[in-house]
């Protein structure tokens, strides 16, 4: 029989990494499962400003690798495999990696993350890698010099159009409300950019092209507040009858099992790490998942 672990936490961005911390200090052997390539999200992002402790900015791969020294300095331990199978229906319980081994534990933190949101359309699917990406900073040297479309309103499509406009001869912002959701300071930068277009109260509803992207194809509205396509969505049932949303492939080893979400930081405080024996917890609550369709 393997050996128990008090808490096994299944992610290695900031949400996993934070929780690991907090398990060590609360006495607790701790396991942190860390893809290959951990904290994906994070290891996108070019430049980060309103961290707290970093009076200069700092890179997503600088600070993902203090995160992770902080983590295993207190003692957690990182084991870069993925969880693919999580048997959930008794104590302790049993996770699965994708290279075959199984670890027990008494408690389970799900921290995988966000996945950047699509527009919903099969022409997506046909021109990705062709002229349709989800970052920026990974395949924004592609487009140096040429003209391309941002979809979304909140802090990330805002920063990817920021760091666009350093790259691209035009940057065309489309967002289906009437106002952005993100930060007023990107907000400020985005309207002081002369190469950055914004383009409110629409929709892409096709990408159209040959062998790459030519052209897009939107539908605007002066009432704005458009339906978008969403993703597959599951619900996790709650003890208590209370339901919360996430995305559905990242997952995809708990369907259809119980999984407890923390809704907010003050149910984390009030329960307290030693009270999760025996629980499924999920480390992000569906506000802290990205909310934007960016693509170039």
């Amino acid at each position: 029989m393997n050996e128990i672990t008090d808490a096994a936490i299944i992610g290695g961005g900031p949400a996993g990494l934070t929780a690991a911390v907090y398990a060590r200090r609360a006495g607790l052997s701790t396991t942190v499962f860390s893809s290959p390539e951990p904290g994906s999200q994070l290891l996108k992002t070019e430049s980060i400003e309103n961290y707290p402790g970093f009076p200069e900015p700092v890179s997503g791969y600088d600070l993902l690798d203090n995160m992770q020294k902080q983590a295993s300095g207190a003692g957690a331990e990182i084991i870069e495999e993925t969880v693919i199978e999580a048997e959930l229906k008794k104590t302790p319980f049993r996770l699965k990696t994708d290279s075959g081994k199984n670890f027990m534990a008494r408690t389970v933190i799900i921290a995988t993350g966000a996945v950047p949101r699509s527009l919903g359309l099969d022409s997506e699917k046909k021109f990705a890698g062709k002229g349709v990406s989800s970052c920026a900073v990974c395949d924004g040297f592609f487009f140096r010099g040429k003209t391309v479309t941002v979809a979304g309103g909140g802090d990330t499509a805002l920063g990817e159009a920021l760091y666009l406009a350093k790259i691209a001869a035009k940057v065309y912002l489309v967002h289906r409300r009437n106002e952005f959701r993100g930060t007023e300071s990107l907000q400020k930068r985005i309207h002081a950019v002369a190469n950055i277009e914004t383009i409110m109260n629409s929709v892409i509803t096709e990408i159209d092209g040959g062998k790459k992207v030519e052209k897009l194809v939107r539908h605007s509205s002066p009432r704005g507040f458009f339906r978008a396509g969403q993703p597959q969505l599951r619900h996790a049932r709650i003890p208590g009858g209370k339901r919360f949303r996430f995305p559905d492939p990242l997952d995809a080893p708990y369907a259809g099992q119980d999984i407890l979400r923390l809704p907010d930081h003050a149910h984390a405080q009030r329960h307290g790490v030693r009270s999760l024996s025996g629980q499924i917890h999920r480390a992000d609550h569906p506000a802290h998942v990205q909310d934007d369709r960016c693509g170039a």
